[in-house]
């Protein structure tokens, strides 16, 4: 069985389910993550627009211990490839991405849009931390917009043996 951790609405600490490897009190595992915070949008600017946000993924139990991960990244109100922030029935295009040359676009594995994954091991009896970085981004030229609270809710999910 696997762990969940999910984080919504960018961001806060979600459900969980019974683990294989990372049983407590051998092994506790946690996620936080920091929202995306792009500010004011300039529509008549014309620009690409950049913010990040971070996930962090932390355990903690015996040395030796190893614990594959997979953090994904939902669709939110629009695609896995279009991303929405919405503004009553106003849209402004934008995406998440999991490097910083925003080539890859950071999903659930669904639509060409990979998860993160990788392994942790413990080496020592204490906590240790992985923190990825989301890259946020923009799209440029949505001129056509009004100024005003544009948002989004994401769901990300931390998944681990």
């Amino acid at each position: 069985m696997m762990k969940k951790w999910i984080v919504a609405s960018l961001l806060a600490v979600g459900a969980t389910q019974a683990a294989a490897l990372c049983i407590s009190p051998v092994c506790t595992c946690s996620v936080s993550a920091t929202s995306i915070a792009f500010g004011s949008y300039n529509p008549l600017g014309g620009a690409l627009q950049d913010a990040n946000g971070s996930v962090t993924f932390s355990c903690s139990g015996a040395a030796g211990l190893l614990i594959p991960y997979s953090i994904a990244i939902n669709a939110g109100s629009g695609t896995m490839t279009g991303r929405l922030m919405k503004n009553g029935t106003r849209n402004l295009a934008y995406n998440i991405y999991s490097n910083s040359n925003y080539s890859t676009i950071w999903g659930d594995g669904t639509s060409g849009a990979p998860t993160i994954s990788g392994t942790i091991v413990l080496n020592v009896l204490g906590t240790l931390s992985l923190t990825s970085t989301m890259y946020g981004r923009i799209a440029a030229g949505q001129n056509t917009l009004v100024p005003g609270t544009y948002q989004d809710t994401l769901t990300v999910t931390v998944t681990y043996d």
